[in-house]
């Protein structure tokens, strides 16, 4: 328990590699704690070309490689149509134990899908494949999805009328 409130309260540092000790009962515990800060790109989009790369080739500097590696993911920031952006880089292993880019996902508060959608139609050409999927709680509500055609893979426009967000995942396919 103490472990995990430890773990909790140092959640603050951002930007470093930390280790925390606490006594209890003449007993030390240590935790590592790797952080790092957001990767920006003012064009948020450019992180879709990330996706299916090895993280050695991306050019993440050794906190943020160390944060990826410990935690399965990156944070990015950015913007896209000059509405601001986050971004959860999700990273896995693959067959040959490379780290590798699986997905991004993209959150943008305050928008519309139509708004995504003609701005990625314009960018990608028409969605490949949209629908609208049965108001599910556990969902968002009901949902809005368009997929668009991207070299190497899919990216994904949804927006569940129960969430005040846009999202957009990139994924290869």
């Amino acid at each position: 328990m103490l472990a995990a409130i430890l773990l909790i309260s140092s959640m603050g540092l951002a930007g470093c590699s930390d280790t925390i000790t606490e006594p209890q009962d003449d007993i030390d515990i240590q935790i590592d704690v790797y952080s790092a800060e957001a990767v920006y790109k003012e064009n948020a989009l450019e992180f879709i070309d990330w996706t299916g790369k090895k993280l050695s080739d991306i050019g993440l500097d050794d906190d943020q490689l160390l944060s990826a590696l410990s935690s399965g993911s990156i944070k990015g920031e950015g913007k896209i149509n000059g509405e601001a952006v986050d971004v959860k880089i999700s990273v896995w292993q693959d067959k040959n134990e490379e780290d590798i880019v699986e997905s991004v996902y993209f959150y943008i508060d305050d928008t519309d899908f139509e708004r995504m959608d003609e701005m990625l139609t314009e960018i990608y050409g028409p969605a490949s494949s949209s629908g609208e999927e049965p108001y599910v709680q556990s969902n968002g509500g009901a949902v809005l999805w368009a997929e668009y055609k991207i070299p190497g893979g899919v990216l994904k426009l949804t927006s569940a009328s129960e969430q005040s967000f846009i999202r957009i995942t990139s994924s290869c396919k």
